[in-house]
């Protein structure tokens, strides 16, 4: 992901700035980024004011002083290490930071450039990552494969990881591996799949109806696999023949 900036002064000329960043890919991370790095260069006692297009990165800023926001809530926020980090930063810093919106894409000249910045930021391969062990908002955090800092819910990121493996699992049995098979070569629409499997034409949603009406459709799968099988050898039979 690339991000950009400049920065405007009526003392200086325009300063601007460009990287890329990566793990956990989302646009409102790329310009909480960019206000990250924009705050860290910002002179002590200062008012900052910065324009951005993201409407997510200000309604996130702004809630950061709610007190509604409480320390659980604050670690169900995407990019809570980063947000942490921008909290530290304005504290030590001592600065008065308000965000304006601009409409993205409104030929608006500086928000125009900035967006050429980070373009070329993508292109970028030294990434920036932020070490959040020496924030002392957030006391403790936890890592994915002993490198990635799950910096998400980490309910929800915990229970998605887990969710893979069983289904990893489950496309290794021996009796689907054709359906594993045609997974690797995306033909099947798992999205479709998804929704098969959710079905419940019950009001409730837990039943003992709607028990019996999902077991046949795990059951089935196994046994599409093999109809697959006899498909494909009838297909090369009648062609061979």
């Amino acid at each position: 992901m690339g991000y950009g900036w400049i920065f405007t002064s009526n003392l200086t000329e325009n300063i601007k700035f460009s990287g890329s960043t990566k793990e956990w890919p989302s646009s409102s991370k790329a310009e909480l980024i960019a206000i990250l790095t924009t705050l860290i260069v910002c002179p002590p006692n200062s008012n900052i004011s910065i324009h951005t297009d993201s409407a997510s990165c200000i309604a996130t800023f702004n809630m950061l002083s709610s007190p509604k926001l409480t320390a659980r809530r604050f670690q169900k926020l995407n990019n809570c290490a980063l947000w942490n980090t921008v909290k530290h930063i304005i504290n030590v810093l001592k600065l008065n930071v308000s965000l304006i919106k601009v409409k993205a894409h409104s030929g608006h000249p500086l928000n125009d450039a900035a967006d050429l910045l980070a373009k070329e930021g993508l292109l970028s391969k030294d990434f920036l990552q932020i070490n959040i062990q020496h924030i002392t908002t957030q006391s403790c955090h936890m890592k994915f494969n002993d490198s990635i800092i799950v910096d998400r819910n980490i309910r929800k990121s915990i229970k998605r990881i887990i969710n893979f493996q069983y289904f990893e699992q489950h496309l290794s049995h021996q009796n689907i591996h054709l359906i594993k098979t045609y997974a690797l070569e995306n033909i099947i629409d798992w999205e479709f799949s998804q929704l098969w499997f959710k079905y419940n034409p019950f009001t409730a949603p837990t039943s003992a109806k709607y028990s019996k009406h999902v077991a046949p459709s795990v059951f089935r799968t196994r046994y599409f696999a093999l109809g697959f099988h006899i498909l494909n050898f009838g297909e090369l039979d009648f062609f061979l023949n």
